[in-house]
């Protein structure tokens, strides 16, 4: 990062809100069946990491429906995955985003997120935002355990 930049802060839950927009934007943007399926898997793997830190957060989302509907809608990597299906996993990636930031400008919350990743020198968004969503849970379940 450089002297004139402004670090970016983000709390837990906008970074999982920009996440899920990211997700459902690569979802949406997938052009390709390469494309496609790392799509539906970067979104798999981000609703694993969703599911294993709820409970850690006291998260009321996602919901158990959500979850097995993404999971198996995105087990199937492309085969027999309608264009009803992507619409619907948008929608649920965009209900999660406004779960976790309902009164934010979601948008600019992943705009935020953006630059931040940008500052970090990541080059994947994705990526960035999940191993943000994983070092932070851990941190707070680090501390939770030493009081």
């Amino acid at each position: 990062m450089g002297p004139d930049l402004i670090p970016v802060k983000l709390t837990l839950p906008e970074i999982c809100a920009a996440a899920l927009l990211n997700a459902a934007e690569e979802l949406a943007a997938a052009t390709d069946l390469p494309k496609f399926v790392t799509a539906l898997d970067g979104n798999y793997r981000l609703w694993q990491t969703l599911v294993n830190v709820a409970p850690l957060n006291g998260w009321d989302f996602p919901t158990f429906q959500d979850a097995s509907y993404v999971f198996t809608t995105s087990c199937r990597q492309g085969a027999g995955v309608s264009d009803g299906d992507i619409d619907a996993l948008v929608e649920i990636n965009h209900r999660g985003a406004h779960e976790f930031a309902p009164r934010a400008d979601r948008f600019g919350v992943l705009n935020r997120a953006r630059l931040a990743c940008a500052e970090g020198a990541a080059h994947r968004v994705g990526q960035w935002l999940l191993s943000q969503i994983e070092r932070r849970s851990h941190v707070a379940l680090t501390m939770a355990h030493r009081r």
